[in-house]
């Protein structure tokens, strides 16, 4: 199955949100260096296709509520979005870093 580079910042949408429970689109634009109009899109594309993420016009910023299903093995897919584009960590006001939540599925044995 070929995938486009749009499929892998949805997917980034996806972990991004299964590890820290919210998003904003300068994610993509940092991390993936894609235009604002580019991460929109993207960002409505993911939208477009899963229940349970809302706008949260408070600090301008995309959250999960109960009805959310998190993506297995996100911190592990964003580790390696570090690895292959340079990004650092993620590091989200009031939630896990990923660092922190790929340490704690190791020792936990998620997969």
């Amino acid at each position: 199955m070929r995938h486009s580079f749009s499929d892998v910042r949805v997917k980034f949408i996806d972990a991004m949100l299964s590890v820290h429970g919210v998003f904003n689109k300068s994610y993509l634009t940092k991390t993936f260096d894609v235009s604002y109009p580019c991460s929109g899109r993207d960002m409505a594309n993911y939208l477009s296709a899963t229940p349970g993420v809302f706008f949260d016009a408070r600090d301008l910023s995309f959250r999960t509520d109960d009805s959310y299903i998190p993506m297995e093995n996100a911190a592990e897919y964003l580790k390696a979005v570090s690895v292959v584009f340079g990004a650092t960590d993620y590091s989200v006001p009031g939630s896990v870093s990923v660092a922190r939540a790929v340490a704690k599925s190791e020792t936990s044995g998620a997969k």
